[in-house]
């Protein structure tokens, strides 16, 4: 069938089975090649591609990533590390994060590589997806945030039994500390580690630490194998503990981007540090907060206002199910936050209580005066980051 659909496959290879005409087996291959066929000896891991997978796409159209054989084995590796995401051949992991993203790419190779049953949903169904939890006895689930809130506001929920589940992995956008409270408070799990990355560091730099706990706004700490500096985006000067800047991650860094070698350059610098466009700093304990993407800061005036800061403060209102917040232009100000919101079913919301209750928390500069828009959903990519592009359309 994948021959017929795909026109261009000349060849289907098989690791094991009987095969037939049309089919090749790996080991036939190996046995009776008289040159054809060959293993390479010497394999350079560190430059040579194993698998490409898009980038996020949310500043752009994503881009293909080379991710190398070393960075391969370095993911594998993940998934026996107690410290990560340590999983066991007695596991089964439902996996509805799609394997094109870095994230889900990563949870269906290690867990197939450490010996666990993988269950594969080609979209997501609120009951299927409750009932493989229950059924198969789940210890661990790895999620995006918008799947979170799901576990955390469906009624659907409580009719399942979720007892099994003791960890919650997050990553793909940030997870929000109330978001992170309800959770534990329904479903009385042990840990919730939330995961910070790119396609292009193979979807790992910072983690939460292995007892699910982190000073508040924090993404956790740095993990093995890789090194971290903040830059100052304009020069490029180094800069120091809590300092705001651009965060380098070095470690784990893509081959490039295909068929772009001058977009690879303008990403990663001379010493290996891949450019990730995040902003945010460091602590003194070596703690990271992520303070927003440096093309979707909003400049208001000379003052820089971050919409992730904004959109954590709202998603504590009780009535608000989901949010964003993107600049609108303005000829006076240059950009004034402006926040797309959808309301918890069956609530009462106005547009100046949303304004109002932002304004409890914040200074004038990052109030909403760009108005609020009620949306009935927050257009989001795979990995659940919002489309903030389609956002500002809706302002025309």
């Amino acid at each position: 069938r994948a021959k017929s659909d795909l026109s261009f496959i000349k060849t289907i290879i098989l690791l094991d089975g009987d095969g037939s005409k049309d089919e090749l087996l790996f080991k036939n291959l190996i046995q009776t090649s008289k040159g054809s066929f060959r293993m390479e000896e010497t394999i350079d891991l560190a430059n040579q591609v194993a698998v490409i997978c898009n980038s996020s796409g949310t500043t752009g159209l994503p881009k293909g990533v080379m991710i190398s054989q070393e960075n391969c084995r370095t993911l594998l590796s993940y998934g026996g590390d107690s410290d990560l995401f340590h999983m066991e051949p007695v596991e089964t992991v439902p996996v509805m994060i799609p394997f094109f993203h870095i994230y889900g790419f990563f949870v269906m190779i290690s867990s197939l590589y450490w010996g666990c049953t993988v269950i594969i949903f080609n979209q997501f169904n609120a009951n299927v997806f409750l009932k493989t939890v229950q059924s198969n006895k789940v210890k661990q689930l790895c999620l995006v945030p918008s799947l979170i809130r799901f576990l955390i506001s469906n009624p659907l929920v409580d009719r399942y039994d979720l007892s099994s589940v003791k960890h919650i992995y997050t990553g793909g956008s940030p997870l929000s500390d109330e978001d992170k409270k309800m959770l534990y408070n329904r479903l009385k799990i042990e840990t919730i580690r939330q995961a910070y990355g790119c396609t292009e560091i193979i979807g790992l730099a910072v983690m939460t630490p292995r007892d699910g706990q982190t000073p508040k706004g924090s993404a956790g700490k740095l993990i093995r194998g890789r090194e971290l500096k903040i830059v100052d985006p304009e020069t490029q000067k180094k800069l120091g503990v809590n300092q705001q800047g651009e965060i380098c991650i070095k470690g784990g860094v893509m081959i490039g981007y295909i068929n772009d070698v001058e977009k690879s350059k303008e990403v990663v610098d001379s010493d290996g540090f891949l450019h990730t466009g995040d902003l945010g700093y460091c602590d003194n304990e070596g703690y990271i907060y992520i303070v927003g993407r440096i093309k979707e800061m909003i400049k208001y005036n000379s003052f820089q206002v971050s919409p992730v800061e904004l959109e954590n403060i709202l998603m504590t209102h009780p009535a608000i199910e989901d949010v964003a917040i993107v600049g609108k232009p303005d000829q006076r100000t240059g950009e004034v936050a402006m926040g797309f919101v959808v309301k918890k079913q069956g609530v009462k919301l106005t547009e100046d209580e949303v304004f109002e209750y932002l304004s409890r928390f914040v200074c004038s500069d990052k109030w909403l005066y760009g108005g609020v828009k009620f949306l009935d959903n927050i257009p989001r990519n795979a990995a659940g980051k919002i489309l903030r592009k389609q956002l500002q359309q809706l302002m025309l």
